[in-house]
């Protein structure tokens, strides 16, 4: 298959693009503290995350991330934004891209490997496990262990405007995720991989082995989204014998601030006890929550 042209058009803040007689949308211009980017929450016209899907592969793990999700975007496979710090946030969970070796480095790394990249990507390639831009046979690493800089610059070139280039390199993200089964279940398995690990390192610091899935998962979307310090979760655990007391301090952190986001947690964790789906408890030693 030939490289993906895309045609982008703009309607008022809206911008969309064209490939083959189909237009779709690709995000909407805002400006945030003087930064002017694109974001794209929309879930009518995408595929969304439902953990029922993924459940047979990743058990108990495909319903663990569903409440950071339905925080991050909703559940929308081709969530968007590239107002802020990061220059490029992409996915389901909005995975940046200014975290050296972070996950959104680790996800595309992974979309690099799959057949249709170069259809998106025709000049990104693999070299010993980093990205580099490789065209007129000149190489150019785009991220290392230190920094994203380059990276950051070739998705997003200026973060004070917005550029073709930009509005391009979204489509090819919004497409991609829209029309690969195989895009997408890149990103499930970047963000349970993630969570995993997480996990891992949560359980070693707070000493998470035996407690309930509900309050690992608070702790789990407090740090993914960064409001607290390990001090003050630390504090709350340490200085409280009774769990359910704990879990309400844990969850309404950050409420003055983040009081959507915590009540849209409130409303999935509730749901998933209520189901039975949330219910189990942490074994450190299986990495994985059990009866």
């Amino acid at each position: 298959m030939a490289t993906i042209q895309f045609i982008i058009s703009r309607q008022e803040a809206k911008y969309f693009a064209s490939t083959n007689d189909f237009k779709f949308y690709v995000g909407t211009e805002t400006v945030y503290q003087g930064q002017h980017g694109l974001f794209n929450y929309n879930r009518s016209d995408g595929p969304i995350y439902k953990p029922e899907d993924f459940e047979t592969k990743y058990s108990n793990w495909a319903w663990f991330i569903q409440p950071t999700a339905s925080c991050e975007s909703k559940g929308s496979f081709h969530c968007l934004n590239t107002y802020d710090r990061a220059a490029f946030t992409f996915t389901f969970m909005q995975f940046a891209a200014h975290v050296p070796n972070g996950d959104f480095v680790t996800f595309f790394r992974a979309l690099l490997i799959l057949p249709e990249a170069k259809d998106y990507f025709p000049f990104l390639e693999l070299r010993d496990g980093r990205i580099w831009y490789v065209k007129n046979q000149t190489a150019t690493q785009l991220e290392d262990s230190t920094s994203t800089a380059p990276l950051m610059k070739y998705l997003n070139s200026d973060i004070s405007n917005i550029d073709d280039q930009e509005v391009i390199t979204a489509a090819r993200f919004v497409h991609w995720a829209q029309n690969s089964d195989s895009h997408r279940s890149v990103q499930v398995n970047t963000a349970i991989d993630l969570f995993k690990n997480n996990m891992k390192e949560h359980s070693i610091r707070f000493n998470l082995d035996g407690w309930p899935d509900y309050i690992c998962q608070t702790i789990c979307d407090i740090f993914h989204q960064g409001r607290a310090k390990y001090r003050l979760v630390s504090d709350i655990i340490s200085g409280n014998s009774d769990r359910e007391v704990i879990y309400n301090k844990l969850i309404n952190i950050g409420n003055d601030v983040y009081a959507n986001r915590i009540e849209t947690l409130k409303t999935v964790h509730r749901q998933l006890r209520e189901s039975g789906k949330f219910g189990k408890k942490y074994n450190a030693q299986l990495n994985s929550f059990i009866p």
